[in-house]
C-alpha cells in the first residue's frame, strides 16, 4: 500500500510540474532574442530584395541593349532605302526604263497637240 502511495505521488507530481516548453527553452520571449531573430529577418529579406533588383536590372539591361541592335538596324535598312529611292529617282533612270521596258520614245515636234480649254 505505501508503494501504491508513492506512485501516486509522482504521479502527482508529474502532473502539476509542467516541463518547459521548446519556444521557452530556446528563449524565444527573451527581448534580446526577439529582436536579434527580427534584425536576421530583415537583413535577410533586405539582401533578397537586393538580389532581386539586381536581377531584374540584369534583364532590364539585356533588353535595352537588344532594343538598340535593332534600331541600329533598322536604321542601315532606312539608309539603304534612302539611297534606293535617290538612284530609281533619277529622270535619266526613269527615261532609260521607260524606252526600254515600255518602247516609249520622245514625241516628235509635229507630233505634239496642244490642248486648249
Amino acid at each position: 500500500m505505501r508503494a501504491n502511495r508513492r506512485i501516486e505521488k509522482d504521479l502527482s507530481y508529474s502532473r502539476t510540474s509542467r516541463s518547459p516548453k521548446l519556444i521557452e527553452q530556446i528563449g524565444l520571449f527573451n527581448t534580446t532574442t526577439f529582436a536579434f531573430l527580427l534584425l536576421v529577418f530583415f537583413a535577410s529579406a533586405s539582401g533578397i530584395s537586393v538580389i532581386r533588383a539586381t536581377h531584374d536590372y540584369r534583364h532590364l539591361f539585356i533588353s535595352l541593349q537588344e532594343s538598340r541592335e535593332h534600331s541600329n538596324q533598322l536604321g542601315v535598312i532606312w539608309g539603304q532605302l534612302l539611297i534606293e529611292q535617290s538612284t530609281f529617282g533619277v529622270d535619266g533612270r526613269i527615261e532609260q526604263k521607260a524606252v526600254e521596258l515600255l518602247e516609249m520614245r520622245v514625241p516628235a515636234v509635229e507630233e505634239i497637240v496642244m490642248a486648249k480649254f
